[in-house]
């Protein structure tokens, strides 16, 4: 997969990166890395919050409440991201989902 130049240099001039990943149910975007590019630690991981949020959300729309494990807490999402720079969550019928966050290193 390739990028148009202001993208290019977006992410090569930005200083931290999502790398999120989805492994599991037959889709569009199953078994792919997304990465994108943020100057700032704090951004970064407020998208990986907005983003974990959003899948949440998409999953109560989907599942019965009972059927799939609990999403983190915003505490949790801080706590697991400020410490380790990386979130995981598996859903109930397999799914992996990962959000990383990394220096860029330029």
């Amino acid at each position: 997969m390739g990028c148009d130049k202001k993208e290019y240099v977006r992410a090569t001039q930005s200083g931290y990166l999502i790398l999120d990943s989805f492994e599991g149910a037959e889709s569009d975007f199953a078994d792919e890395t997304v990465v994108d590019a943020y100057k700032a630690r704090e951004a970064a991981i407020r998208e990986v919050m907005k983003r974990v949020r959003l899948l949440a959300q998409c999953h109560e729309e989907e599942f019965a409440a009972n059927a799939m494990p609990q999403f983190p807490s915003d505490e949790e999402m801080l706590l697991s991201l400020r410490e380790r720079g990386k979130l995981k969550y598996v859903s109930a019928d397999g799914c992996k989902y990962t959000w990383q966050i990394v220096a860029n290193p330029r």
